[in-house]
Order: C-alpha cells, then sequence, then structure tokens
C-alpha cells in the first residue's frame, strides 16, 4: 500500500471519530420536590377522611363521588418515581375507601 493511501485511509478513521455528539438530556425532576406534591398529598388524605365518613354515614353515592374525584389526584402522586411514604398511605386509603364495604 503506498504511503499516499495509508494517509488517506488514516485521515478518514480520524474524521469518523468527529461525528456529531450526543444531545444533551435534560434532567428530569423530581415530582415529589414539587410545589404542588405536598399540598396533593394533603388533599388526598382529606379526600380519604372525607369518603370513609361518608361511607360511615351511609352516603355511598357521595362516597363514590369523592372517591372518583379523587383518582385523577392519585395518577399524578403515582407517576412520580419514588412517591413518599405519605402518598403512599393516603394512595392506599383511597384504594381501601373505594372498595364494597359490608354491613
Amino acid at each position: 500500500m503506498n504511503r499516499a493511501a495509508l494517509m488517506l485511509l488514516f485521515a478518514a478513521v480520524l474524521l469518523a471519530g468527529c461525528g456529531p455528539s450526543t444531545p444533551a438530556v435534560a434532567p428530569k425532576v423530581d415530582p415529589t420536590t414539587e410545589a404542588w406534591y405536598a399540598p396533593g398529598v394533603e388533599r388526598l388524605t382529606t379526600m380519604d377522611r372525607s369518603a370513609e365518613q361518608l361511607l360511615q354515614a351511609g352516603r355511598t353515592q357521595e362516597a363514590a363521588a369523592v372517591v372518583s374525584g379523587a383518582q385523577s389526584l392519585q395518577g399524578r402522586l403515582l407517576a412520580a418515581p419514588r412517591p413518599t411514604l405519605a402518598a403512599m398511605e393516603a394512595i392506599a386509603d383511597l384504594d381501601r375507601s373505594s372498595r364494597p364495604h359490608k354491613a
């Protein structure tokens, strides 16, 4: 192989490594550190208590409405990669409230 071909091959190898870099990935924000998260947990806890009180009073339709309204908030809290203990407790309480009670 002549010297010119060898230099050309070497230049091609060097230039192949000069491709575009991968784009920088923005760090994902942890939802548990956002301003809405803690008040959302408190709101879900309040809704849980309200649904439970309504069930104990025999007002099942109203309790069902509270549980249905809380499900979107429950989904937002569960979307966090690592939900807080308070959020998991509130979610479990809502789940327990949504099950049929035996009289």
